[in-house]
This record gives structure tokens, sequence and C-alpha cells, in this order.
């Protein structure tokens, strides 16, 4: 018996970044194969629907608490690549133990012109203001920090999820998560979308 998919929608505010967050459930209330304990798959023991919008509920503040502690950590990313050195070879060799997450990166540019770079960059970065931005590709949704003085920007990045089959090759913030298995998946898209 095929089930029938629940969910919700909600935005979540990072340092002025505006993610669209989907959460799907199945349906507690529908049997979905196997055994059920009694003719209807309902029983004394069976998942209320309270219980599917409380873990609803956990998974949304568990990957919030996660997106603003990674957008923490790229203000820190970003803070620290500053100091970079002018010299090429100085600031590869400056930026290699900046980020040792995975799926997370870091860019040097003075001018326009890159100067260096360290870590899993997954999308090319588009705005050249400072601040906090979300980028979306139809495979990646990644989380920026900018930060720009003068005429060196830095862009520090970290890869928040990954669609099909680009999550076969990533390891998405979303999929790290100890309450991952509480929600069938998360769905990121631009407010507009």
């Amino acid at each position: 018996m095929s089930g029938r998919l629940t969910g919700r929608v909600a935005l979540v505010v990072v340092g002025g970044a505006i993610l669209l967050l989907a959460w799907w459930l199945r349906n507690p209330l529908l049997p979905y194969g196997g055994d059920t304990p009694r003719a209807s798959g309902n029983s004394a023991d069976s998942p209320r629907a309270d219980d599917a919008a409380l873990r609803r509920m956990r998974a949304l503040a568990a990957v919030t608490a996660a997106i603003r502690t990674e957008e923490s950590r790229l203000h820190e990313i970003v803070t620290s690549t500053q100091s970079a050195p002018i010299r090429t070879e100085e600031a590869f060799e400056y930026l290699k133990d900046l980020t040792s997450a995975p799926e997370t990166g870091v860019l040097v540019e003075d001018g326009l012109t890159p100067l260096a770079w360290a870590g899993q960059i997954r999308t090319t970065p588009q705005d050249m203001r400072p601040g906090t931005f979300a980028t979306f590709t139809p495979f990646y949704t990644t989380l920026e920090v900018v930060d720009v003085r003068g005429d060196r920007r830095v862009v520090a990045s970290a890869l928040i999820h990954a669609e099909p089959p680009a999550n076969r090759v990533a390891s998405p913030l979303d999929e790290a998560l100890d309450a991952r298995d509480l929600v069938e998946s998360f769905r990121f898209s631009p407010p507009e979308d």
C-alpha cells in the first residue's frame, strides 16, 4: 500500500539570508506495508498525529540550530581569512587549516582575481556584497558568508543540502543531523519559489 506524505513549510532567517525549508513526513496513521498490529493498522502503540507534528518541529529546530551554528563558523573563517598573506603560495598554505570540516570551503580574491582557496566549494560565488546568502543550484543549497575589505573579497561556503544524484557524492549538513531520522526529507528553496 502506498502512503501519503504530509509536509510543512517554514522560513529560516540566517544573517539576513532567508531559506525556505519544507520537510516531509510519512503519515503515521497510514500503514506502509508489513504486518499491522490490528486490522486498521492503528493500535494503542501506533504513533499519533501529534507525535508526527512533534517530530517535525524537533527536526526543524535541529536544522535551524545547525544552520545558525554553521553561519557562525563561516563568519570565523571569513574573519581569519582576511589576514591571509598576499602571496599566492603563502595564502594557500595559510588557508589549508581553516576548512577542516567536510563540505566547507573558502575563497580569497584580490580585485576580481582568485588568490587562493581551500576545502570544498560546491557553487560559484555570485554576490559581491558583504553578508550572508543562500545559494541555490539544481543540485546544491549552500550557505555563503562574504566579507569585502578594500580590494579583497573572502567567501566562505558550507553545503546545507544536496539533491539526488549529487547527494551520493556530497555530505550535506542536513543529512548529518541526529534529528534527520525524524522526517523523511528536507527541501530548501528560495522564498520566491
